[in-house]
Order: C-alpha cells, then sequence, then structure tokens
C-alpha cells in the first residue's frame, strides 16, 4: 500500500510522474527516483571527473569521488530503511510486529514492490497531524487490510486488493485519523470499529 499525505509536495511528486512517465518510460515512482539519482551521479562526474563517466568499481576500491558517488546512491536508495524502526501492536487480541514508517519517503512506499508480506508483520503509518487521507494500492503485489486509527481506536477496517493497473483506486479514510497500520489481508477481519489499540516497543 502506498500512503499519500494531503500535502502540496506529494501533489505535485505526483503530477511530476504523470507528466514525465512517456517520456522517460517510468513504470513506478522508484524509476522516477532512480532517474533523479543518475543525475545526481552525472552531476558529480562534471564536478570530479570532467564530464566522464566514472569507471564502474567494486565496494571499498576506487577514488574518493567514485566512493561518494556510491554512498550517495546507498542514502538515497535507503532512505527509507533508515526512517523505519518496529514496534508491536495489538487489536483485538491480535498481535503483530510493524515496522514504523516515519518519514514521506517511507510512507509513500509502504509496502508496495515487496512479493509478500509475511504473517505477522505490517507497517504503522504515523500521521502528524491528525487528517482526512487516503491510500491506494499502486504496484502493491499482496492482499493488505488497512486499519483505520484515531485516538488510539480502530475507526474502520477495509481490505484492498494488489493493484497494476494505472492509475489505481484510492480509499478515503473513514474521516480525520492518526494512523494506519496495514498487515496481511485477513489480520484483522474480525476487528471491530472501536477496538483498542496498543502499541508497545519491541524490546519490551
Amino acid at each position: 500500500m502506498n500512503y499519500y499525505a494531503d500535502s502540496d509536495q506529494d501533489g505535485r511528486i505526483r503530477a511530476a510522474f504523470y507528466a514525465g512517465r512517456d517520456k522517460y518510460r517510468w513504470r513506478n515512482m522508484t524509476d522516477m527516483q532512480l532517474h533523479g539519482v543518475m543525475g545526481l551521479v552525472e552531476s558529480l562526474e562534471r564536478e570530479f571527473n570532467d564530464g566522464e563517466h566514472f569507471e564502474p568499481m567494486p565496494p571499498g576500491t576506487g577514488p574518493r569521488a567514485a566512493a561518494a558517488v556510491a554512498a550517495a546512491v546507498a542514502i538515497i536508495l535507503t532512505g527509507c530503511a533508515a526512517d523505519v524502526d518496529e514496534l508491536r501492536v495489538t487489536i483485538d487480541g491480535v498481535t503483530i510486529t510493524a515496522e514504523q514508517a516515519t518519514s514521506t519517503d517511507a510512507q509513500r512506499e509502504g509496502l508496495s514492490g515487496r512479493d509478500s508480506v509475511p504473517d505477522g508483520t505490517g507497517m504503522w503509518f504515523p500521521l502528524e497531524p491528525a487528517q482526512r487521507t487516503e491510500v491506494w494500492m499502486q504496484d502493491t503485489r499482496v492482499p493488505l487490510d488497512v486499519v483505520w486509527i484515531r485516538d488510539g481506536r480502530v475507526t474502520g477496517v477495509v481490505t484492498l486488493q494488489p493493484c497494476s493497473t494505472d492509475p489505481c483506486p484510492r480509499e478515503p479514510s473513514p474521516g480525520i485519523v492518526d494512523a494506519i497500520l496495514e498487515a496481511p489481508a485477513g489480520t484483522f477481519a474480525q476487528t471491530t470499529v472501536g477496538a483498542a489499540v496498543e502499541r508497545r516497543s519491541t524490546d519490551e
């Protein structure tokens, strides 16, 4: 699932994707991101290598400039993971270990692109401030339960199917929410509106 905050930044990113996808043959947001990475590589080649392509080198070898490029690319491509930690979430007696997506990039990516989401796992999206929002299943390969939450209580649950069309339909939140939890489809099939949501650190 991909989460989109109601923000000007996300709107501009979506608009840029749809404007450029045919010309640059972007299949998804990841392709667009990689395109941006190559722009950075070319900029560093102009700065450090007289505009010539860097010679491909294995990790840990080569001139400082090539190492700098590798580090920059790694930071961009793994930026989401750096902003994700884990917590345990329990609702109606069902407990999962959820990655916590706190950055805009991590929330935008969600669980899209994964071939599987193991039972007992999921992703937690904290929303600040609380807001009306929506989710979609663009490039998501497995069905998911989406739990809408506000003030520590469930306000709604919906099961969404993978989507390969473009654009994918969007699922609006049932009012203002301050968190979203997603997990493999069926995990929260018996969850009722109003159920308490308990969170704790995985270290406890």
